[in-house]
């Protein structure tokens, strides 16, 4: 348990992809818990893990798409489980009796006990997040809303309809083509992150699937169930991701984590066992090599995580790739540009930004205030989430000649239009900046004035 909490808390994939916005991390962790209140369900028979259960499940579904994926791979798992127990009984006779009396012993408990009570009780509270979460909220605009209904309660069956079926149709209308190139490539590039962010633990977590399965009496469930769920994910993500995304393996690291702290709890009693038989090889062998695992871990978090979050490369030559950065994560050092951005909306009235260039075009600005905007609003991320923290208005176009007709303080152009844009301005000085980590370079054209002043105020602060 101490080597699983280190695992979580240390492999360079989970404490990368922890330090910003991801929901995979959560997704992972809502299901990591989901299994522990399970298994604390089925060993103690207490209704309160049911409970903790489903919702651990419920706020799953809440975080991605990929909760689907979980659900395939835990049914798949579970059956392997059920195969181990058969394989346990001597013959076709017994298994076949092995069956029949679990599948009536689980039908009377449902029907005569108290279970079907807390079965409906359990499928109505994973609803009642799910609705919380996914219903529409309708403020200003027409159509149901989750906060109209409290006032109109006949509105309640369109909200938890889109709520449920709408959001249903919705994911399965964005996502479920797979991958549409090849499977080889997916999983090269998946495997890269994985092997360069988990290694030890991948090897780990075999050594401790086989040794758990064939060195006792009898495998343990939660064990075999971990490994089959993350290998099952570390060959099946390539099918199914539309886009490698690095962040696609913590799906597989976080349950392999499991039998890999099983695989590393072995060298630890192995080299406690050999000190205290004064076998003084055995237990340098045994420190060796849980040091190497220790070290590996240790050097890859600090370096991928602390010494270089958002470099493309690890070292100075360019040659050692930082497999887990995207290039989509926003760039560093953007910041004081979006400051000044900031102060100019809010010390102007009427349009504040104009956007330049068909990657940033939005025909209608209002589309934006929608879930699924404009399409060039997307390529000028992140700079919306300050254009809105500022309340500023936005106008966008593809005519050069309208940038220079009484334009707002704040224009924003892609830098292969530095010259044609800065060529119809006057008084403004140019900040140059990239969106991405790389190949979204971007110039904010922001009048002098404010810059002046923010310079200015930002000096008084100090």
């Amino acid at each position: 348990m101490v080597l699983l909490g280190l695992f979580l808390a240390a492999n360079p994939v989970v404490l990368y992809y922890s330090r910003f916005m991801r929901n995979d991390v959560l997704l992972a962790a809502f299901m990591l818990y989901a299994l522990g209140f399970y298994v604390r369900l089925f060993d103690t028979r207490k209704p309160r893990y049911l409970y903790l259960g489903t919702l651990m499940v419920a706020l799953a579904f809440t975080t991605k798409e990929n909760v689907l994926v979980y659900v395939v791979t835990w049914m798949g798992a579970a059956l392997l489980l059920f195969d181990h127990r058969l394989q346990l009984l001597a013959g076709a006779d017994d298994r076949w009796t092995y069956v029949r009396d679990e599948a009536r012993t689980a039908w009377n408990a449902f029907l005569r006990g108290r279970w079907a009570m807390h079965a409906v009780l359990a499928v109505g509270l994973f609803f009642a997040v799910i609705v919380f979460f996914y219903a529409p909220r309708a403020r200003g605009v027409p159509g149901p809303g989750l906060w109209k209904a409290f006032s109109n309660p006949a509105m309640f069956p369109d909200v938890i309809g889109e709520a449920t079926i709408g959001s249903w149709n919705e994911a399965t209308g964005h996502w479920g083509e797979g991958n549409q190139s090849s499977y080889l490539d997916s999983f090269k590039e998946l495997g890269a992150v994985l092997w360069h962010g988990a290694a030890a633990l991948v090897v780990l977590s075999v050594v401790g699937f086989v040794a758990d399965r064939y060195a006792g009496e009898r495998p343990r469930d939660l064990v075999s169930f971990t490994f089959y769920w993350g290998a099952v994910s570390v060959l099946g993500y390539p099918v199914i991701v539309e886009n490698s995304f690095p962040w696609e393996v913590v799906h597989a690291v976080v349950p392999l984590a499991v039998p890999a702290a099983v695989g590393l709890a072995i060298l630890v009693r192995w080299g406690a066992e050999a000190t205290t038989d004064g076998d003084g090889v055995s237990a340098a062998l045994a420190a060796l090599l849980v040091l190497l695992v220790v070290g590996q871990v240790a050097a890859t978090a600090a370096s991928t995580t602390y010494a270089h979050p958002q470099d493309q490369y690890l070292d100075e030559a360019g040659e050692n790739e930082n497999t887990l950065v995207q290039f989509g994560q926003p760039a560093d050092g953007i910041r004081p540009t979006l400051e000044t951005m900031q102060y100019a909306i809010r010390e102007n009235d009427g349009v504040d930004v104009l956007y330049y260039g068909s990657d940033f075009f939005v025909a209608n600005e209002t589309e934006n205030e929608r879930w699924a905007a404009g399409g060039g609003w997307y390529d000028r991320l992140p700079i919306p989430w300050y254009t809105e923290l500022a309340d500023a208005e936005v106008r966008s176009t593809v005519d050069a000649n309208e940038v220079g007709s009484d334009p707002p303080p704040v224009v924003i152009a892609r830098a292969e239009d530095n010259e044609t844009v800065s060529n119809r301005l006057d008084g403004y000085r140019a900040f140059e900046e990239e969106l991405t980590l790389y190949g979204s370079e971007t110039v904010f054209f922001i009048d002098e004035e404010y810059v002046r002043a923010s310079d200015a105020g930002t000096s008084e602060g100090e």
